[in-house]
């Protein structure tokens, strides 16, 4: 007799096996769940089982993995396949930049951009070549700022945003001067691109909104000008105008009142250090020609609207508080 060993050496054989599978990752996350048909296995004789170390449908981290199929027969012949799935990510990072700036100050601050991604290793360059930065001091005009993320994929996003500095206004109240409470001065003052000029305080000028108004203080005062822009800005400047009190009295001892604007009447030189004093005026033989209890250097040398003849004339002031002030005026009419 003899005996016959029939034995399987026949291995199992693994169909359909998917392909190599290269997919990107999801928007969300830094992985991917991949899915894919599972492949088959037979075998001449009997199957035991097909294993894998990964299931379809599983989450993949970024690159490639292998997957590895391994098929048994029921005598424990095997057969290996893989492939491998490669996760690549494609999402752009997202940038978000501060919005466009306009304003006065030519010292601007600024946040810096907010980053998100759904991987991790973002960098933030400047890809602008201002070389200005939150906090410096930014030119007259509109600068472009721009802003680059990277991911650890070398994908790329850019967000940008202006800085408009507007053109400054100016005030120059001019340097500090010197007068008379009787003279009134004009400050040497300038504005430039300014589009709206207040002066405080106003009561002793001209025109509270000139560039150069006249000043009549009867103290010592400071004045402050403000300008603003046609933009909104704002700058300010002051002045110290020191005044002189005039305490005594000083009269014109001639005058021509002819008509034409100049010198026609008869003029003291601070008309508060005689208010209420009586004032009389008499020609060379003493009759009366002018009187009044508040005298403003209205006198054109007429009486009852006639003129009065050239020559000489006398004042006299008559004050309450016992004051008397005297002296010769010339009436002079040059001819026109």
């Amino acid at each position: 007799s003899f005996t016959v060993t029939v034995t399987d050496n026949e291995e199992p054989i693994i169909v359909d096996l998917p392909n190599n599978i290269t997919i990107g990752s999801d928007s969300a996350s830094c992985d991917a769940v991949v899915t894919w048909v599972v492949p088959t296995a037979t075998d001449n004789c009997s199957l035991d089982s097909l294993r894998s170390n990964y299931n379809s449908g599983d989450v993949f981290p970024l690159g490639t993995t292998t997957v590895s199929y391994t098929a048994f027969d029921a005598n424990m012949n095997t057969t290996n396949a893989s492939f491998t799935i490669t996760v690549i990510d494609t999402t752009k990072p997202v940038i978000i930049c501060s919005n466009n700036i306009a304003q006065c100050d030519s010292i601007v601050s600024f946040a810096a951009p907010t980053v998100s991604d759904n991987c991790t290793g973002l960098s933030v360059i400047r890809a602008d070549l201002t070389n200005l930065y939150s906090g410096d001091i930014f030119p007259v005009g509109v600068t472009t700022l721009v802003y680059q993320v990277t991911d650890g994929s070398n994908n790329q996003a850019t967000c940008s945003f202006d800085v408009e500095v507007y053109e400054p206004t100016i005030a120059n109240a001019g340097p500090d001067l010197i007068t008379r409470d009787i003279e009134p001065i004009q400050l040497q003052s300038t504005a430039t691109n300014a589009v709206e000029i207040n002066w405080t305080p106003f009561f002793s000028l001209n025109d509270a909104k000139a560039e150069k108004p006249l000043a009549n203080p009867h103290v010592t005062t400071v004045y402050k000008m403000e300008v603003i822009s046609a933009d909104g800005c704002t700058d300010s400047d002051e002045v110290e105008v020191s005044v002189t009190v005039v305490e005594e009295l000083d009269v014109t001892t001639l005058f021509s009142p002819n008509g034409d604007g100049r010198n026609d009447t008869w003029v003291v030189n601070k008309p508060d250090l005689v208010k209420g004093c009586q004032l009389v005026i008499f020609n060379r033989n003493g009759t009366e020609v002018y009187s009044t209890n508040d005298y403003h250097n209205e006198w054109d040398a007429t009486i009852n609207g006639n003129l009065l003849p050239e020559g000489t004339y006398y004042y006299v002031f008559d004050c309450s508080d016992g004051r008397t002030m005297t002296g010769p005026i010339t009436v002079l009419r040059e001819r026109r």
